[in-house]
């Protein structure tokens, strides 16, 4: 609640004739006792603690004397000036002016990050899995593997050494490739490995033996007989090439010798993947959870909060109808009835957690304290009909509309200002945009029932659009909610001037 305090700034200068006694005043040697210095103690009080502008001096608030009259309540200065050719107001807004409540959350933003963060959250996990996969393949690599590179080099230099030419051992790498294999398929690629190793190995044994065969029958091995024998044996894991290129030097000279992997090393490719494929699926198990979290939420504030406000509801009516023959009830007595109202809000939270929601509802009191009816509100042409609460703070406003409680009483010459939610606690103003000029809004307060025409559908920003709910020399009734749907960003406002009053029993 806000309360709007201003600074007055003296324009005007009075002007005597300096000989003309003015038989009013009185002869300025002489103390009047009844007088005292303008500036009191209360006046000292009142200024201290003030940040004045140069050229501003406090003497109390609103002192007859030329100057400026500066004082406020606290820093927060508007820069809003009103003038009538004598005095500059200056307004500015402290905590107890008045505001558009907040009958709303950014849902669809909540909704948009829970989606980004789930979606995230399982790619990341994907990822991660992924390459916890692939490095267990290459760890698996790292050993096998090289059994597979080493046979193919045995094989090599033993037909190389046989034929002198070079030879060229070519492999299927769609059978070894680490990359594109599906989890189910891991196992039957470590075998294909192996295979393509032991086949490797029984054919350079198989090479052995032809040669060591042919000189035994002093026959000459051929490069033809040799591949057709290996064809006879072989299962197509590779294939044998000869270049054509004669060999003129030993293996020694031809070929590097290869540093065999450590076991240290395997065990730093192993550390390191395990705490990188920690942190991975740590980080995306935070962003699921985030995800859900918001999902849940969203939900919550949807679905769960209208089971309370239903729930509410029946309280109030209750509470209505117990107090249906209440008549001493009058416009007289608003202000003492929403005193008592802001003595019952001190903060008292409703639903903390998700948990205590479930819990609430399946009591017979969904709610730790009830407050005051403010009335009964129709609107029949969206077919709402909604029980209306004394104050628009979060914790009134979720047992359904609320009145706000710093403007009129109905039928007391002001703006009855009411705000509702539009898409959380039962989104009773879930369809006022549909009210179109001309609609009937019907509030029943007390023993009246006030009947007002809808003669403006607007839209306000959230900040600076309280205006609407000012006093506008007639009396109207201001309905506010959220605008857009599921967002906070604006305000939707549907006020009317009242056009009948009539008793009810």
């Amino acid at each position: 609640m806000y309360r709007r305090c201003y600074t007055r700034y003296n324009n005007y200068t009075t002007t005597t004739d300096p000989t003309t006694t003015d038989p009013t005043t009185t002869d300025p040697t002489t103390t009047d006792p009844t007088t005292t210095d303008p500036t009191t103690e209360g006046d000292d009080d009142f200024c201290e603690d003030l940040i004045l502008e140069e050229g501003d001096v406090c003497e109390g608030p609103l002192t007859d004397d030329n100057g400026n009259d500066f004082f406020e309540w606290d820093e927060y200065d508007e820069d809003v000036y009103l003038t009538d050719g004598s005095y500059q107001v200056q307004y500015v807004y402290t905590e107890d002016s008045l505001q558009l409540a907040a009958t709303g959350i950014n849902l669809s933003n909540i909704v948009i990050s829970s989606i980004l963060l789930f979606l995230s959250g399982i790619f990341y996990f994907t990822k991660s899995r992924k390459k916890r996969l692939l490095s267990a393949i290459r760890i698996v690599d790292s050993k096998d593997l090289e059994i597979v590179y080493k046979n193919v080099f045995k094989l090599k230099r033993q037909i190389e050494k046989t034929f002198k030419e070079e030879v060229n051992i070519n492999l299927n790498l769609d059978l070894i490739n680490p990359y594109g294999v599906h989890q189910n398929q891991v196992s039957d690629r470590i075998k294909k490995i192996n295979n393509i190793a032991a086949e490797l190995d029984y054919t350079k044994v198989a090479v052995i033996n032809l040669v060591e065969q042919f000189n035994n029958s002093e026959e000459v091995l051929t490069k033809e007989i040799m591949l057709d024998s290996i064809k006879l044996i072989s299962s197509g894991l590779f294939e044998i090439n000869f270049t054509g290129e004669v060999i003129t030097k030993s293996s020694e000279e031809r070929y590097a010798k290869v540093k065999k992997l450590s076991k240290a090393k395997l065990r730093t490719q192993k550390k390191y993947s395990a705490k990188y494929t920690r942190l991975s699926l740590g980080f995306s198990s935070v962003l699921i959870f985030l995800g859900v979290g918001l999902g849940i939420y969203a939900m919550q504030q949807i679905h769960f909060t209208g089971v309370q406000h239903q729930a509410s509801q029946e309280i109030l009516s209750q509470i209505y109808q117990s107090n249906d023959n209440d008549s001493n009830f009058t416009a007289t007595q608003a202000p003492k009835f929403n005193e008592r109202i802001l003595s019952i809000f001190n903060d008292v939270p409703v639903f903390e957690t998700l948990a205590d929601s479930f819990i609430a509802n399946n009591t017979n009191t969904p709610i730790d304290y009830t407050p005051d009816v403010f009335g009964k509100l129709e609107i029949e042409s969206i077919k709402l009909n909604q029980f209306i609460v004394s104050g628009t703070d979060e914790q009134s406003l979720e047992f359904g509309p609320g009145h706000y409680i710093q403007t009129a009483f109905p039928g007391a010459g002001g703006n009855v200002g009411i705000a509702g939610h539009r898409t959380t606690f039962g989104a009773p103003f879930a369809n006022l945009d549909k009210v179109e000029l001309g609609d009937e809004l019907i509030l029943t307060v007390g023993a009246n029932k006030y009947h007002y025409e809808v003669d403006e559908v607007t839209i306000v920003e959230a900040v600076g659009g309280e205006y609407v709910l000012y006093n506008r020399g007639d009396d109207r009734l201001t309905l506010t909610t959220c605008h857009p749907k599921y967002s906070a960003k604006q305000r939707l406002i549907v006020t009317g001037i009242l056009t009948k009053i009539e008793s009810v029993n």
